[in-house]
């Protein structure tokens, strides 16, 4: 059952890495429960005004339940690992790594981060027309 999206995953949309996964968790979240807006959009300000301690994050977050005052933020590694198990189904498997210390992930985490401009080449994600509900300004 397609749902309206209750997860906020803000993004670099400069990033082609970014852009990437952003494109693969459109085609893997069937449920749509996913929605994206960039780090230097509006919708990012908004949120960044709620919880000041994002002004210096500068990779994805997880905003959980973005629409609701139940909000939850996830950074770094947590992020990824929280996303998959949102998503359910197999995608559980490796979000189940999200109950483990985010410091045994985010070293990683943080040398891809640093390096995602090297790895993949810029791009300018266009999103599809029939997913354009999920992108926030």
């Amino acid at each position: 059952m397609i749902q309206s999206p209750r997860h906020l995953i803000l993004y670099d949309r400069s990033c082609g890495l970014c852009d990437q996964t952003v494109k693969t968790l459109l085609k893997i979240d069937k449920n749509q429960i996913l929605a994206f807006a960039p780090l230097l959009g509006p919708t990012s300000t908004k949120i960044i005004e709620e919880f000041p301690q994002l002004k210096a994050i500068d990779s994805a977050v997880l905003v959980e339940d973005f629409q609701t005052s139940n909000k939850k933020i996830y950074t770094e590694s947590t992020t990824v690992f929280r996303v998959f198990w949102l998503m359910g189904g197999a995608c559980k498997i490796p979000g189940s790594l999200f109950f483990l210390p985010s410091f045994l992930f985010n070293w990683f985490y943080h040398f891809i981060s640093r390096n995602r401009y090297k790895l993949i080449a810029q791009s300018c994600l266009v999103p599809p027309k029939n997913q354009k509900h999920r992108f926030l300004p």
